[in-house]
């Protein structure tokens, strides 16, 4: 399947239920049935009609994976004339899903004090025309049926037509009847390594995706939401020894509502400046790129010249 940098970027934001699983092993009836009731809650919340915009770049909410308590949603963000994600865009689609988070019940286990206490995190599916960002990995339902040579049948004409489909909604809901959508690529990967280091009551947003944020909240003033940093973390996996890339500036949002959080954010939050973090967003951005580009010069150099 073809790469284009003229992708509809997605913007891909999770919830997860810290501690679930010990949760579940000491209520195992009522404690079940707590996450589960949350779990249908929350997904109705978001996706009901006042989230779904019908336009030619905005499908709405798109629940793409359930992976045990963790519900995961794409979004599709449209790109500007400058070629990156709009930034208003963003910052309505994360004020949306915070929304959602934050006006969740307390759901209580009878005969204890226990609330949810939620994990979320946040980033950003955007080919920019590189090998490595990302792309699309469709597997069909049925390997039996004609579907998989009919690409035609996906109502996005063929996958050319994803590189030039720049202002088209692509239709996820379409696409989901006859295949399971996935994604494969360093921009997936480092997603859900950032995914991983999610909190109780914070949104950790990836580096990427926080550069753009800032960059709207600098501009536009788009966003009610403070931003704050965790500092440089080692993601499994997404060190690349060669150029030094080991460590990865991550950020999040606080996120309040309906529950207790003054023991999941006892340490104080590290306070940023907009400007100088956005200066140094856009140099690690670079070196991250140059990194891969270094990477898959290597490797093409090791490849047979008829593969390469």
């Amino acid at each position: 399947m073809g790469i284009g940098k003229n992708l509809p970027a997605f913007l891909v934001c999770g919830v997860d239920i810290s501690e679930s699983t010990a949760l579940k092993i000491k209520y195992p009836i009522s404690g079940v049935g707590v996450i589960s009731t949350f779990m249908e809650s929350f997904d109705k919340g978001l996706r009901e009609s006042s989230h779904q915009v019908e336009s030619a770049v905005d499908a709405g909410w798109f629940l793409w994976r359930v992976r045990g308590d963790e519900l995961v949603y794409l979004r599709t963000i449209p790109i500007g004339d400058d070629g990156k994600p709009e930034p208003v865009a963003i910052g309505e689609a994360l004020q949306q899903f915070i929304a959602s988070l934050e006006s969740v019940s307390p759901s209580q286990i009878p005969g204890s004090s226990y609330t949810l206490k939620l994990r979320s995190y946040a980033f950003l599916l955007h080919s920019q025309g590189n090998p490595w960002d990302y792309r699309w990995n469709l597997i069909p339902k049925d390997w039996n049926s004609s579907l998989k040579n009919q690409v035609g049948s996906l109502g996005i004409g063929n996958f050319a037509d994803l590189e030039s489909s720049r202002h088209r909604r692509i239709n996820l809901r379409e696409i989901q009847k006859d295949y399971f959508i996935d994604f494969i690529g360093a921009d997936v990967d480092l997603g859900f390594r950032v995914a991983e280091q999610s909190q109780a009551h914070r949104m950790v947003l990836s580096p990427y995706l926080v550069y753009l944020v800032m960059m709207g909240l600098e501009k536009n003033k788009i966003s009610p939401f403070s931003i704050y940093s965790m500092g440089k973390r080692e993601l499994k996996g997404c060190s690349i020894k060669e150029t030094g890339l080991i460590e990865y500036p991550l950020y999040y949002i606080p996120i309040s509502g309906n529950f207790s959080n003054c023991e999941e954010l006892a340490d104080e939050p590290i306070q940023i400046n907009i400007s100088k973090e956005i200066e140094k967003l856009e140099k690690f951005e670079k070196f991250r790129n140059d990194s891969y580009r270094l990477i898959y010069k290597k490797a093409l150099e090791r490849m047979p010249n008829e593969e390469s």
